[in-house]
């Protein structure tokens, strides 16, 4: 039988989150990436206070999942383009495995696609990861994509990938988030 999930989508800083849910959060943040905690620490990463979207799935009155979306300008082979990026992407771990992460992200991909009308969506994860979102049509960048740090424009050492709006046949030669990376 097929779980059903709840999904919330609201503006971030204004939605029902409650304390408890933030504090399971934060936990969950700490939780599920402490393994890849020296990447993280190596890099300036955008603030995101404020900004975009919070996407929190429900199995019944209880969070099990939480993504984070937002709108930036970038160049994409060197033509400015609008990308709705993707972060944050949580499932805590005793719900992993039953379709919440797939809830979550297909959620995020209409909101970048259709709500924040994105020419296309970015995300960065690390290489475990490249299947899962593959299976929800995002697709792997082969080739570089440049960030900001205060030492200026360095190439993304590690994966990324693209979500496909208007042009789902081409995968972009060069992306520059024209910022920190999320």
């Amino acid at each position: 039988m097929a779980m059903t999930f709840r999904v919330e989508i609201s503006a971030r800083g204004h939605g029902r989150t409650s304390d408890w849910e933030a504090s399971k959060i934060a936990a969950w943040r700490r939780e599920l990436f402490a393994e890849d905690q020296n990447v993280i620490d190596a890099f300036i990463w955008q603030d995101k206070d404020g900004m975009g979207f919070d996407i929190q799935t429900y199995s019944g009155e209880e969070l099990v999942g939480f993504a984070h979306v937002f709108a930036r300008v970038g160049q994409l082979d060197d033509s400015a383009f609008l990308m709705g990026c993707l972060g944050s992407v949580m499932t805590a771990k005793t719900h992993q495995g039953k379709g919440v992460g797939t809830t979550t992200v297909r959620t995020a991909g209409d909101v970048i696609l259709k709500n924040l009308g994105a020419d296309l969506g970015v995300l960065v994860c690390k290489s475990a990861l490249v299947p899962f979102y593959e299976r929800l049509d995002w697709r792997q960048m082969s080739t570089p994509v440049v960030i900001e740090q205060p030492e200026g424009q360095i190439e993304w050492p590690h994966e990324s990938m693209v979500l496909l709006g208007k042009n789902p046949q081409s995968v972009p030669k060069k992306l520059d988030l024209c910022g920190l990376p999320f």
